[in-house]
């Protein structure tokens, strides 16, 4: 595999190195994009997305028919919180494809997420307007305790000490209780540590299109290896590209 691999990539560099950069837009007719359109869509991308920028790269890696800082896009630090399996179990328990707007040809949007039954029995429990009647509600009772504020107030005000009864015996209140005000870090620290991915886009300028790439990290932000960063993938979709 590795050798195909090699050999497949430095069949792909030739071509690259021999031909030129697409210039003229045949996004309607074939699917792919130009270098002015892909520049372009990186522009957009950053100014409604904030968390995306361009990046210079290595500059001994920099592609000459792309601008200096814009060899390549990239949004950091974006957290998976659960394992691909655990989604798929969940989507299969909830109904698995569904087929949203079905025309007369069998063409429809596919629903990206099912519906759960529990959610379903939920909204069926709630009452209509029609069926409460608002009428037979209890009327507002007062409280006494509510309007006894003054009483009260008189009576705190007589439990009240005058200080003339303390004693001044020279000590300061603060170094009696030296431990008061020390500040301990809590045991847990209720941090939800998880999985973080950098999220890369580039141009192949032999596909003409736009490439994604994945780096993954662990809850320390240690690297993840390839085959935990499959445990974050759809296996409908890993290994295939």
């Amino acid at each position: 595999m590795q050798v195909k691999q090699k050999v497949y990539e430095l069949y792909k560099g030739t071509v690259e190195r021999v031909t030129g950069p697409r210039t003229v837009s045949a996004f309607l007719e074939k699917g792919v994009l130009s270098v002015p359109e892909f520049i372009l869509a990186g522009d957009n991308l950053v100014a409604k997305c904030p968390t995306w920028s361009w990046e210079a790269g290595d500059p001994s890696k920099r592609k000459p028919y792309l601008p200096a800082d814009k060899q390549f896009l990239v949004t950091r630090n974006v957290p998976c919180l659960r394992r691909a399996i655990s989604l798929e179990e969940e989507y299969d328990a909830a109904g698995a494809e569904v087929v949203l707007d079905d025309d007369d040809d069998g063409e429809g949007w596919l629903a990206t997420h099912g519906v759960q039954a529990s959610k379903t029995n939920e909204e069926e429990d709630i009452p209509s307007m029609d069926t409460l009647d608002i009428g037979k509600s209890d009327g507002i009772k007062s409280i006494p305790t509510y309007f006894s504020g003054g009483k009260k107030e008189e009576e705190e005000e007589e439990d009240i000490p005058d200080m003339d009864t303390y004693e001044d015996t020279g000590d300061n209140l603060v170094a009696a209780e030296p431990s008061y005000f020390v500040a301990e870090e809590p045991e847990d620290d209720n941090i939800l540590r998880t999985r973080t991915y950098d999220v890369s886009i580039t141009y192949d300028k032999y596909y003409q299109t736009p490439r994604v790439w994945l780096t993954g990290y662990d809850e320390s932000r240690m690297p993840l290896k390839p085959e935990l960063v499959f445990e974050d993938i759809s296996q409908d979709h890993a290994r295939k590209t």
